[in-house]
């Protein structure tokens, strides 16, 4: 996940910089399993502008309670 947001924030802030991003496998399944994300993760999800894609993503909104 750390990698991901860096690529984006790479992106978007120095477009100069190239970023290839690589996936271990070709398949991608679903495997049951959730992704905990500290409150100072979450600005930063917020700051790179990607709080709603991940929302929608997961199926969840703004208005869901989020435990901290």
């Amino acid at each position: 996940m750390g990698g991901l947001v860096l690529a984006l924030f790479l992106q978007k802030y120095s477009p100069a910089t190239q970023v290839n991003i690589y996936e271990s496998t070709d398949k991608l399944t679903d495997v049951g399993v959730g992704i905990g994300m500290f409150p100072r993760v979450w600005e930063i999800v917020r700051f790179l502008g990607l709080e709603d894609d991940l929302l929608e993503v997961t199926g969840t909104s703004k208005d869901t309670p989020r435990e901290c």
